[in-house]
């Protein structure tokens, strides 16, 4: 957290680049190995600000990136793809 301090910037306030928040489902995040293929897959293109608790294939996972980034769902599940055991996962965009 910012402290006020030049009545610029506002406690809370994030600074640096906006986040795109986004989830995947599909792939079995508890499993260290595959939740370490996903992010890593993920990396390769942005960096990851957040990750949410990690869940089972058919729950959500949540997580953020900082923007601008080159990831689109479609781009995002095509670099998982490149990958059998992480093949399966999908991409939602969160928007607040």
């Amino acid at each position: 957290m910012v402290a006020k301090v030049n009545g610029a910037i506002a406690a809370g306030q994030f600074v640096g680049h906006d986040i795109e928040h986004w989830t995947v489902t599909g792939v079995n995040l508890t499993t260290a190995a595959l939740a370490t293929q996903v992010f890593d897959a993920i990396a390769t293109a942005a960096t990851i600000t957040q990750i949410g608790v990690l869940k089972v294939a058919g729950s959500q996972t949540a997580f953020s990136i900082e923007t601008p980034s080159r990831w689109t769902k479609a781009l995002l599940e095509a670099e998982c793809d490149k990958t059998t055991a992480i093949a399966a996962a999908v991409f939602t965009a969160v928007v607040y």
